[in-house]
Formats: structure tokens, C-alpha cells, sequence
């Protein structure tokens, strides 16, 4: 009974897990310089996890923490610290799942071509200036893409997302 109960579960994650394969542009403005890296992104019920190509390291957010796995080492990193951080996540799923109550949350709403432009409140403002993304739908089906997602922060940081 075990061991049925053990294989439903492990189905019943694969096949509720939604995996997208992204392209990833950072700007860091303390030194001037960019960077690109391809991974994929899973959706689980209640985490979100990053794998990058060529990279060890599997990042995993959960319960307002940030888990970095590489090998057999675990990192934990709180959130509370790193609000910007805590954002990103909050946004990606936010945005991927047309999560609309969340974003009025935190930003003002406004679409120009296709283009949605998120504009932060008071308390979000600290750490991010503006965020831009577009989605589309793909003409063979009824599945809906990231064509790009711009998250402009307040330091100058900025990272671009493409759903590839």
C-alpha cells in the first residue's frame, strides 16, 4: 500500500509541476556589466524552483526563504532581508499565473500595446522602479507565452526574462 501511495504522489507533483525554459539578462550597475544565463523554472503548488544550464546549483523559494542547492550543500537565505528578492518570486508567479489581485497589491496596472507596465506603491518603491512585461498567446494552441519580463530595481539592477 506504500509504495502505491508513494508513486500517485510522486505523479500527482510531475503532473500538476508546470516547467518553463527561459532565457535570463542581469545588468548589475556596481559594475557596470551584464550577464546571460538559460535555465528552466518549475511551478510546484507552493515553491518555485530555478536551474541553470552549465550551473550546479538549483535555487528553490519556499515559505518566504531562499534555498540554494549545489551538490550536496544547502544554503539558506530569509527573505526579510532581502525584500527585492522576495519581490522577484512574488512577481514571476504573480505575473505567469495572471495572479491581477496580487499585482494591484503592490503596483498600478497600466497596458499600452500589449505591453503591461507595473508602476510600484509607496512600500514597493524602495527596491524596485518599474517593472514591464509582455505575454502572447501561441497560435497552435491555447497556451500562454512569457514574451519578456523587465524588472527594473532601485539601485539600478535590472534583470530580462524571456520564455524560450
Amino acid at each position: 500500500m506504500f509504495k502505491i501511495f508513494i508513486t500517485l504522489f510522486i505523479f500527482s507533483v510531475a503532473t500538476f509541476a508546470l516547467t518553463i525554459n527561459f532565457s535570463e539578462e542581469k545588468y548589475h550597475e556596481a559594475i557596470d556589466s551584464s550577464f546571460t544565463k538559460e535555465g528552466n523554472i518549475t511551478f510546484l503548488d507552493d515553491s518555485i524552483e530555478v536551474a541553470y544550464k552549465d550551473d550546479d546549483a538549483k535555487l528553490i523559494y519556499h515559505d518566504e526563504n531562499l534555498t540554494i542547492v549545489e551538490k550536496d550543500k544547502k544554503k539558506e537565505i530569509d527573505l526579510e532581508s532581502r525584500p527585492e528578492v522576495k519581490m522577484f518570486f512574488t512577481l514571476f508567479r504573480a505575473i505567469y499565473f495572471e495572479d491581477k489581485a496580487l499585482l494591484e497589491e503592490f503596483f498600478k496596472l497600466t497596458v499600452f500595446d500589449g505591453v503591461t507596465t507595473l508602476s510600484p506603491n509607496a512600500v514597493v518603491s524602495n527596491y524596485i522602479d518599474k517593472v514591464r512585461y509582455k505575454k502572447s498567446r501561441e497560435s497552435n494552441n491555447s497556451k500562454v507565452k512569457l514574451d519578456f519580463l523587465e524588472i527594473n530595481f532601485a539601485l539600478g539592477d535590472r534583470v530580462r526574462i524571456e520564455e524560450i
